[in-house]
């Protein structure tokens, strides 16, 4: 929430949970009616660069949230998110952000609003965390190129940083992929990645950034169908590794 008078206005006797949030660039962040007993809790939140005051400390706890009017909690910090650009609203974070991976550990499942997996591994450090805001940082990236229509071509590309490897794969169904025992497919020299057969169908791997090309028949009975993708990416030379965002195609 951001370019507002306030960012959330609580009134009555309420308790209001803010989980993954993000109050910046506001008037003031928090504010409290004049008569009421209401209480805020921020859970992996940012309440950060509001002109006024970000909210009234009593009525307000704090959990593995960033905070620049600090406040005790566990988790908590007060240092500059490291947003991409937020004098133009972009409120990713940069690779060099403090927050990555440093949300609530027991934060799992689910995807952030650009289709990342809410618990990624962002420094590829091999332990996966979710981070502090709305934006879960990833180092892996599907993309699409190319028109998905009936006799049309659509070219994915997985990339992640220089040196790592990459797979491409089919969801077969539309809940999160998941990671298993079950099933492996060789990243080149770098070793197996393990994903469970039932949930994906892997399209292939390679040096990142790789390319899976792939042409959609000319059959009437895909029109309106829908296909989700995801990628993996693991590092050469150390654990790191994660899952990219997810993308999904609408045959038309």
């Amino acid at each position: 929430m951001s370019d507002c008078g306030s960012a959330f206005d609580v009134e009555g006797h309420n308790w209001v949970l803010l989980s993954s949030c993000v109050v910046t660039r506001n008037g003031a962040g928090i504010a409290f009616g004049p008569q009421q007993d209401a209480s805020v809790l921020l859970h992996n939140s940012i309440v950060w660069d509001n002109a006024g005051q970000d909210f009234d400390p009593p009525d307000v706890e704090a959990r593995y949230s960033d905070l620049s009017q600090a406040l005790p909690g566990v988790g908590n910090l007060s240092v500059d998110p490291g947003f991409v650009a937020p004098a133009s609203g972009d409120y990713h974070l940069r690779s060099d952000s403090a927050l990555i991976d440093a949300g609530d550990p027991a934060t799992v499942g689910g995807l952030d609003p650009d289709g990342d997996p809410r618990r990624t591994d962002g420094d590829w450090n091999a332990d996966a965390r979710a981070d502090i805001g709305i934006d879960e940082f990833n180092r892996v990236r599907i993309a699409a190129s190319g028109a998905a229509v009936l006799g049309g071509t659509v070219a994915l590309t997985v990339t992640a940083p220089a040196g790592s490897a990459a797979v491409g794969f089919l969801s077969l169904h539309t809940a999160d992929v998941s990671l298993g025992a079950l099933g492996s497919v060789l990243i080149g020299a770098l070793g197996p990645a393990l994903f469970d057969p039932e949930s994906v169908l892997v399209l292939g791997s390679g040096a990142a950034p790789w390319t899976f090309v792939a042409a959609v028949p000319n059959d009437p009975l895909l029109l309106g169908l829908q296909a989700h993708f995801q990628g993996f990416g693991k590092a050469a030379t150390f654990a790191g590794a994660s899952l990219s965002n997810r993308l999904t195609l609408v045959v038309h």
